[in-house]
């Protein structure tokens, strides 16, 4: 049980070495040099894929200082590193994925100081002029420095970095400790987010050093929610349970917004999903009607924003206008799709249909004096100005891809689409 881990990864396990132990190991040996100037590790998660220890810029300082401590083997210093270098790769050569870092990482402190010895040599080699022999130092130093600062810049980019650092939790504490902070200006408490408590708040070690304990509220779903949405909340769910423990909380009128959680991705998963759903529910808003969606649902607020990085936020606001019991004729179908669709002089430039609150809110929740934010989210083309356009929006049938009629407040058709013009904002 204790060396389970270790049998499983061992180059002794036959399955790993397969049948040629003395080969596999010459291999390794070779794979774990070769971690320092050719091939690093090519776990995405400890390292830019396959970078090396040192880069080329530091190829020849490194050499430089592997030969005098080899040369100078007699003395305790030199000695010391070679002894250092050499116990603390057998981790790594022992065990498959050669080289991986974690398991090299007791190699580090001591290979740093190879080139650095490098480096010092260079600097005082008397057989260069000074102003040389230190000018070359500086541009391997400021060189190296700058190749690193660009492949690790260049490794944080990577959308698949973002999965493997748990980035979606950071995002999920950041919005966690945004609501307390509003909620604790506003109305003198800080206990007004509610999390779930078995699949956010114990999973997580970094929720909890991110997050002050005494800014949520702890719940489980099996047991329900008590809440007193007078305060304004915002609840913190697992995307992929049942929902139904929510809908206690929809007392009309309020105004919910539902918002879709940064992406994750285990280690062993393929296909990334979103963290957490955020219910927030606050006191209902004063809009008039802007359009009717055949007497089923009415839009009251259309709120378009640009991000700097070109995406499109559009906040719609609706509420039914109809009863929602299945013995109503006026019910709310429950394959309604919102269409949203950007238009110009050519046609159609960009556009998102998908259900109201991406799928998070069932027809059956809808109530007159009930408010829903359903936000939709656009990337437009490169270089399209988004202030230039009209947006179509409306609603219509998934299953036999008919649009519902549109009428103004005062009743007069407006055909299958709300047409509105974009008052530009900035975030």
């Amino acid at each position: 049980m204790i060396l389970g881990r270790t049998g499983q990864v061992s180059i002794l396990n036959p399955d790993i070495n397969g049948g040629n132990l003395p080969g596999t190991l010459l291999r390794q040996i070779g794979l774990a040099l070769g971690m320092f100037l050719w091939r690093g590790d090519m776990i995405l998660r400890h390292n830019p894929a396959g970078r090396p220890v040192f880069d080329w810029l530091m190829a020849v300082p490194f050499l430089l200082g592997l030969v005098w401590c080899l040369v100078n083997w007699k003395r305790p210093s030199a000695l010391l590193v070679l002894l250092w270098v050499s116990v603390m790769l057998w981790p790594t050569i022992l065990a498959e994925d050669t080289p991986h870092f974690l398991r090299a990482v007791g190699v580090l402190p001591a290979a740093l100081l190879l080139p650095a010895l490098g480096l010092a040599w260079l600097w005082d080699w008397a057989r260069l002029p000074v102003w040389l022999r230190q000018g070359v130092v500086l541009v391997l130093v400021v060189g190296s420095l700058w190749l690193t600062v660009q492949d690790y810049v260049n490794y944080a980019r990577q959308p698949d970095v973002a999965y493997l650092f748990e980035t979606a939790v950071t995002d999920l504490a950041e919005s966690i400790n945004q609501d307390s902070a509003e909620t604790a200006t506003s109305t003198g408490s800080g206990q007004v987010v509610y999390l779930d408590e078995e699949r956010f708040w114990q999973k997580y070690s970094t929720l909890r050093y991110l997050v002050p304990e005494e800014r949520v509220t702890l719940y489980r779903p099996e047991n329900g929610l008590d809440v007193d949405i007078n305060q304004g909340i915002a609840v913190y769910t697992y995307p992929f349970i049942a929902q139904d423990f929510v809908e206690s909380m929809w007392q009309s009128p309020a105004l919910v917004s539902v918002e879709v959680g940064s992406l994750a991705r285990g280690d062993l998963e393929t296909e990334a999903v979103p963290l957490y759903l955020r219910y927030g529910v606050e006191s209902a808003p004063d809009l008039p009607m802007m359009a009717s969606f055949s007497d089923q649902m009415g839009l009251y607020d259309v709120v378009v924003v640009e991000t700097e990085d070109g995406r499109l936020l559009v906040d719609l606001v609706w509420m039914a206008e109809t009863a929602t019991s299945a013995s109503s004729s006026q019910a709310v179908l429950d394959d309604l799709v919102v269409f949203v669709h950007v238009v110009g002089a050519d046609g159609l430039v960009a556009q998102d249909d998908s259900p109201p609150a991406n799928g998070f809110w069932p027809a059956d929740w809808w109530q007159p004096g009930l408010f829903l934010r359903d936000r939709h989210e656009i990337v437009l083309p490169e270089n399209t100005d988004a202030a230039a356009y009209q947006f179509h929006i409306g609603w219509y049938d998934a299953a036999t891809q008919t649009r519902l009629p549109v009428r103004a407040e005062d009743g007069t058709p407006l055909g299958d689409a709300f047409i509105w013009s974009n008052h530009r904002a900035s975030e």
